[in-house]
């Protein structure tokens, strides 16, 4: 069982579509750096670093502008669906074409969407499936992506400690000579 599965489901999700959108963004700025670093002469070698530099930017701040994105997008999803359920509640009618839907004189704008909204209905079901597979996944992955961010962080603090090592041995050994 994983162990963000304890935590509230709302944060869980947003940091689980914020990974899987941040795979797609983040590929674009690499695939744009690459073709950014095939326009600049080797010879411009700080114009190339900044380019870098600045895709490595867009790649630490993406992910955090899509958080913020989806959490807010989420709570709001979570009003608007609070709301249809005191509406319904209220005994509201929603879903229902409203009075304005006739009022173009026909009911043939409203058949010719209709047939147009059936394509994008088997469209949507599908979307619905595949988010609902997702995130079911989303603890899960979340909980390895942590893991993983904890074992290279110790890695890099562990390489660090040893070049600081290495860089001390060097300097005994010049001292001795």
């Amino acid at each position: 069982m994983p162990i963000l599965t304890i935590l509230d489901p709302r944060p869980v999700n947003d940091l689980g579509w914020t990974l899987f959108h941040s795979l797609w963004e983040i590929s674009v700025v690499a695939l744009a750096l690459w073709l950014v670093l095939r326009l600049i002469p080797a010879a411009a070698s700080n114009l190339r670093y900044a380019a870098s530099v600045a895709a490595l930017g867009f790649c630490f701040i993406l992910p955090l502008v899509t958080y913020l994105q989806i959490s807010n997008g989420s709570a709001l999803a979570h009003a608007a669906t609070q709301l249809d359920r005191d509406l319904v509640e209220d005994g509201s009618e929603i879903g229902k074409p409203s009075a304005l839907a006739y009022s173009n004189g026909g009911s043939s704008d409203i058949t010719a969407l209709q047939s147009r909204s059936n394509g994008v209905a088997g469209l949507e079901s599908a979307r619905e499936l595949i988010a609902e597979q997702l995130t079911q996944v989303f603890p899960f992955a979340l909980t390895i992506w942590v893991a993983g961010f904890l074992l290279f962080t110790l890695y890099y603090f562990l390489t660090l400690k040893f070049i600081w090592k290495r860089k001390e041995m060097l300097y005994i050994s010049i001292q001795l000579c």
